[in-house]
């Protein structure tokens, strides 16, 4: 904790209410602006390990081309704060600001520092961007507290990129690939939009076994998004995945995409997930946002994962003294024996997949659903089973 208050001393710039809330606005009791502590030099440091969440705003704009993110941090907080509370139990706290920084990669060293001091104190980072580039730092947070990372992002494109060319918003999966390509064992994209990827992109996708799934697959079901979310480390979350009718305040707004609802959604699974501990809402353009939508809307999108979370039941098949009634279905595929779990308490899947011998663990524990377990009992093989059998043989 030591370390965290040292990093929050150093690195941030603390939130004023009065540069949020408009002079003369009064806050409803229950609003989550007339509840939320915010950091300040006067702050009670010793209550810190009280809270589940963490709001941080990152400026950091000098790698997208969304040059006026750096407006966005106190923009969604507007917005945010005029929300009312989840529940009595919430416990958010404003961090403020990351202070501003030479260049764009002490911003990255930054906020690693930041989320990585947050995270092993158990208080969820939300960070509210800046460009997706700040997903970087966000995954390089990692490094030191989990050894094979999953990441989500929720994004229209697909940003790769090309390591040829100078480090930019549309390459950071490329650069995490490039130097932390080990740790990254899987990279999921939900809502992309075929014509706006290159065949070259969706072929390296294919041959790392990463899950891409189109908007209209997300349109046909969203809740099949939910066992690959629930099975991430990080979201990071683009808002030019939203079409421009709900969220025109990005340069990268296109006709097409999700709608506002499909996007809380999301990020409601994103928060009931036991293993999401970082989430990050990237790339808003204050300068392009009519009448705010896409400020308001970002703020609905904090507000569902923090319900999310809220709504967690723990019931991850770990078989030990477990409170959950958990049913077990032996299923063969691909030569193997297959446990489907069943949680009675929350109606959702796992599925129990053995390990090569030449692992050090025997075997490990997939978010699945319903599908899947139908799929496998008549003989087929799951994509998302397919897919990791690649990846650990």
């Amino acid at each position: 904790m030591e370390q965290l208050i040292d990093i929050l001393k150093y690195y941030l710039d603390y939130t004023e209410l009065n540069s949020i809330i408009e002079d003369g606005e009064v806050l409803p009791e229950g609003s989550i602006g007339g509840s939320i502590e915010l950091l300040s030099e006067d702050f009670n440091f010793s209550k810190l390990g009280s809270f589940h969440f963490g709001l941080i705003g990152v400026s950091e704009n000098r790698n997208t081309e969304n040059t006026e993110t750096f407006q966005a941090p106190n923009k969604v907080r507007t917005a945010l704060y005029r929300l009312f509370q989840v529940n009595t139990k919430m416990k958010l706290i404003d961090l403020g600001n990351l202070k501003e920084a030479k260049t764009p990669n002490d911003t990255y060293f930054a906020l690693r520092d930041l989320i990585e001091a947050m995270l092993e104190n158990n208080i969820i980072p939300i960070i509210m961007g800046g460009g997706q580039d700040l997903t970087y730092a966000q995954f390089k947070a990692y490094k030191h507290i989990q050894k094979q990372v999953n990441l989500t992002a929720i994004d229209s494109f697909i940003d790769l990129g090309d390591i040829a060319t100078p480090f930019h918003a549309r390459s950071y999966i490329g650069k995490i690939l490039t130097e932390e390509g080990e740790q990254l064992f899987n990279f999921a994209n939900l809502a992309s939009q075929q014509y706006l990827i290159s065949p070259a992109t969706f072929d390296m996708m294919e041959k790392l076994f990463f899950d891409v799934h189109s908007l209209g697959e997300i349109h046909q079901n969203i809740e099949n998004a939910e066992p690959i979310i629930r099975d991430s480390h990080l979201v990071s979350f683009d808002i030019s995945a939203i079409r421009m009718s709900e969220a025109p305040g990005t340069k990268f707004a296109s006709p097409n995409g999700l709608f506002g609802n499909e996007a809380c959604q999301l990020a409601w699974y994103a928060g009931i997930s036991e293993n999401v501990a970082s989430f990050g809402l990237y790339e808003i353009n204050p300068a392009l946002d009519h009448r705010e939508r896409t400020s308001i809307l970002a703020a609905q999108i904090i507000w569902h994962f923090i319900d999310g979370y809220y709504h967690r039941v723990n019931d991850f098949p770990i078989f030990d003294g477990s409170k959950h009634e958990l049913l077990m279905y032996d299923v063969n595929v691909l030569e193997h024996t297959i446990q489907f779990i069943y949680s009675k308490s929350s109606g959702r899947w796992w599925m129990k997949i053995p390990m090569t011998p030449d692992k050090k663990n025997d075997e490990m524990i997939i978010a699945c659903n319903y599908e899947d377990y139908r799929m496998a009992n008549e003989g087929d093989v799951p994509d998302r089973l397919w897919r990791i059998y690649q990846k650990i043989n």
